[in-house]
């Protein structure tokens, strides 16, 4: 056999190349989807607080803040808009405050909520000093959405936070007992809410959604309010499967909270 038609052995380093660039290649795609999908605005950001329109000095609560916890975006809640400085003032006592619908004022909103009451009265009692009390709460979530919001603050130089919570967490988005719930598994709940984040996990439950239209076109719309059309299981047993799991997912996302704080 001629020396040319000899075939040379593969060496270990060119296999070990193919191979890494082999198992790369998928995730190297995914990423160039992710950035043109950002760099053409495609989507929502998610993050909890964002620059104030009015003003580059001050943030405000994310309008779109909650839309990672809904998985029907069409229902997501949005808070109070209530600017802050990002650098707090040295005479300035921060406290933020998370909660759902109770804690956000319903039924009476805005300067009937607690929060508003509470500032007024901290203004009156010490008027030397500025009080920034942030009502970050929302219509319709639990304990889980407490949760993320708790992970961001601790970043914003917070004083002191409120929480007055636990009203939603069998029908509250992600509560056991609602039809916005995604499973019982904390881990794989939180791996889904990180998930929601990237632009193209947000264009698959887009395209997820108009699939899922489709097929229910035909289909009566429900009516009624945003918490009657997230229940699913009407009746939950006392001390039964599903009355513990909420209170062990309630637990369990408190006692991470006050671990972070």
């Amino acid at each position: 056999m001629p020396e040319f038609q000899k075939k040379r052995p593969i060496s270990k380093k060119r296999i070990f190349i193919f191979r890494t660039i082999s198992i790369l290649f998928p995730f190297i795609i995914i990423c160039l989807i992710e950035i043109f999908l950002r760099t053409v605005h495609y989507g929502n950001n998610l993050d909890l607080f964002i620059e104030s329109p009015g003003n580059k000095d001050f943030l405000i609560f994310n309008p779109d803040a909650s839309k990672r916890y809904f998985t029907n975006q069409a229902i997501a809640t949005t808070g109070n808009i209530e600017p802050f400085k990002k650098e707090k003032d040295a005479n300035t006592s921060r406290i933020f405050v998370l909660g759902e619908s109770t804690t956000i004022g319903y039924p009476y909103f805005h300067n009937g909520s607690f929060h508003r009451w509470l500032q007024y009265r901290l203004m009156n009692s010490f008027p030397d000093r500025k009080f920034e009390v942030i009502n970050l709460s929302l219509t319709a979530v639990n304990s889980y959405t407490v949760l993320g919001f708790a992970k961001d603050i601790v970043d914003y130089q917070p004083d002191a936070v409120l929480i007055y919570t636990g009203h939603n967490e069998y029908y509250g988005v992600l509560g056991v007992a609602s039809t916005e719930n995604i499973g019982g598994n904390r881990r794989i709940i939180q791996l889904i809410l990180t998930l929601r984040q990237f632009r193209l996990v947000q264009l698959l439950n887009n395209i997820y959604d108009k699939i899922l239209m489709v097929f229910k076109k035909d289909q009566k719309t429900r009516g009624g309010t945003r918490m009657e059309l997230m229940v699913r299981d009407q009746k939950i047993p006392f001390q039964s499967d599903l009355y513990k799991r909420g209170v062990t997912q309630f637990r369990s996302n408190m006692d991470q909270i006050f671990q972070i704080f």
